[in-house]
Order: structure tokens, then sequence, then C-alpha cells
């Protein structure tokens, strides 16, 4: 149906476009706060997509583009709850918890990946992080936003539920596996 290699392209020029548009409104936006840590959200995530690119490689260092990939991943998701938080305003004990928790998940999804090798727990991880950063930006829409920005509250509000939805359905889904049955996998053939 959808072939790995036709998923990472698309990915990767979705981004591309998400970055140009981060751009574009930084530029028309500079005194806005937020507005400048926000352009690197994309940025992130298009070099982790980068990294990913290498992850099958047998190189040696796979594991090292693996570990860094999933880095930016994290990075970005604090950019992200940062950025959101300097345009709003927002102090607030819970960003410093998300921050916490989100370096916790990067340096356990290290360990399963150096450590104790063990590819179900790294995705259950991120799965973890995902959800925790969805259930904080529904949390900072509902408690700030939503008052003074009601439509775009409303489409972030779709968003996050989206993902805490998704990821926590394959949370609770995701049987044990190798790395040869995710590629395997009848969706992607």
């Amino acid at each position: 149906m959808l072939e790995l290699k036709t998923l990472f392209v698309t990915s990767f020029c979705i981004v591309m476009v998400m970055c140009l548009l981060n751009f574009l409104t930084w530029r028309a936006n500079k005194n806005t706060p937020g507005t400048l840590l926000f352009v690197f959200y994309p940025l992130l995530i298009f070099l982790a997509l980068a990294l990913f690119k290498f992850h099958n490689h047998e190189n040696g260092w796979e594991d090292y583009a693996l570990s860094f990939g999933y880095l930016l991943l994290f990075l970005a998701s604090i950019i992200q709850a940062i950025a959101l938080c300097r345009f709003f305003q927002f102090k607030h004990l819970s960003l410093t918890l998300f921050l916490i928790a989100t370096l916790w998940l990067s340096v356990t999804f290290n360990w399963f990946l150096f450590g104790d090798n063990n590819l179900h727990a790294r995705i259950l991880i991120y799965d973890l992080q995902r959800i925790i950063e969805g259930v904080f930006v529904s949390y900072l829409f509902i408690q700030v936003a939503l008052k003074r920005y009601p439509n775009a509250s409303i489409i972030y509000l779709i968003h996050c539920c989206l993902l805490i939805a998704i990821f926590s359905l394959r949370t609770l889904l995701l049987k044990d596996l190798t790395s040869e049955e995710i590629i395997k996998d009848g969706w992607f053939s």
C-alpha cells in the first residue's frame, strides 16, 4: 500500500514547506515573542528526518544517527513548548515539569538504545513523550489561548486530541517486535 521511501520523501517535503512557512511568519512578525524560536521547530524535525535516512545502513554509526535524530525530535518538542509559552507569556510550573519529563525520556530512550537494546521500550518511550506533549499543549491552549485566540485554539486542540489518541492507541496495541517486523509489515508493502 505505502512504501517506506514514499512516506519518507512525503514527510521530508511537508517539513520543508513547514520550514518555509515558519520563516515567512517570523519575517512578518519579528517583534512577536516566540516566533524566532518557533522557526527552529521544523528545522529540527527536518534534520531528524535526514538522520533517520541513515538508520538502515550498515556503517556502524546508525545507532548514533538514530540517537541524535530522536534527540532532535525531543528538542523540537521542547522548542515548541517554550515558543508557545513565550508567545502566550505563560509562566507556570507545568512547563518545567514538561521539560524535566522530556529530558528524562530522552535519556531513557538512549539507555534503551545503547545500554539495554530494546526496540519495544524505545517506541513506548517516544509514544509517552508525544502523549505528554499533547497533554501539555492542550493544557496550554485551554488555560491561556482559548479566550484570546479561539479559532487557532480549536485547530491546535484538534491536533492535540489526534496526537494523544493516535499515540495512546499505538501504545496500547503495540506488540513485542523486532526491527525486521516493522519493515516487513503488509501496510508498507
